[in-house]
């Protein structure tokens, strides 16, 4: 059965993913929903992904977080760990 996983970024890097890449892994995961920090985005769908706050983070159910960003992975790879507790085994 497919792991849900949550891609973190819905700028350039994660809607190039779910455009071009996200299908190779289907049979590996299920990308469930699209999580950004841009409140503009919130509540908007991409490629029929919800776009989530981080804050519902911990309401969510998921296997994995995929960061998208490559200029901003570590950034955000240490905000998951630190601020939303997600340990870094869950981080792809």
């Amino acid at each position: 059965m497919a792991e849900r996983v949550i891609l973190w970024g819905c700028g350039e890097d994660g809607r190039r993913f779910l455009e071009t890449q996200a299908a190779f892994f289907k049979d590996e995961y299920t990308f469930t929903f699209v999580i950004d920090s841009q409140q503009s985005l919130w509540g908007h769908k991409y490629l029929g992904h919800w776009i989530l706050p981080p804050t519902l983070l911990k309401q969510l159910s998921y296997d994995k977080i995929l960061v998208s960003s490559l200029r901003y992975e570590s950034e955000i790879r240490e905000k998951l760990a630190v601020q939303y507790c997600i340990p870094p085994e869950k981080i792809l």
